[in-house]
């Protein structure tokens, strides 16, 4: 029985397709970190407030601010990531632009959280001390550590 094959090749020369390679090699192994990143605060002493908050401790209990809003919103991440590749493909937009679009969109709602979280309670020795009931907020800084960045592998 005789093959059929059909090859088919794809040139360059269209503009948007060349456009999407570079995008795409652009884009290639890319990562967006969100959260407290290296080198946000006093020696890294924010970083440390948040893992405790984070996590909990023996005597402070977890208090997720950013692992719930990453499962809240993850929905949400993963549509802006394929419009972002649709618009890729369409050649409106660098492909890395989505990542830099999750960023920023994560980097908002990790910062609400920290503002809205109120559970569990600080204990009432806390609250006096720190003159505020809000678990997460005690000058603010911790909340505009919080950041994002596009990066290699």
């Amino acid at each position: 029985m005789p093959q059929v094959k059909t090859t088919f090749e794809v040139t360059q020369k269209d503009a948007k397709l060349k456009r999407l390679i570079a995008s795409i090699e652009t884009a290639k192994g890319e990562v967006v970190d969100v959260g407290l990143l290296e080198g946000t605060g006093a020696a890294g002493q924010i970083a440390q407030y948040g893992f405790f908050n984070e996590f909990g401790t023996k005597h402070i209990p977890s208090r997720s601010f950013m692992r719930s809003t990453f499962d809240q919103h993850r929905r949400k991440y993963e549509q802006i990531l394929k419009k972002g590749y649709d618009q890729a493909l369409a050649g409106k937009i660098p492909l890395r632009r989505a990542l830099y679009t999750v960023g920023v969109e994560a980097q908002g709602d990790i910062m609400l959280r920290i503002t809205n979280l109120r559970s569990p309670r600080n204990a009432p020795s806390t609250i006096r001390k720190k003159g505020s009931s809000n678990p997460l907020i005690d000058d603010g800084h911790m909340r505009m550590a919080i950041s994002f960045d596009v990066r290699s592998k």
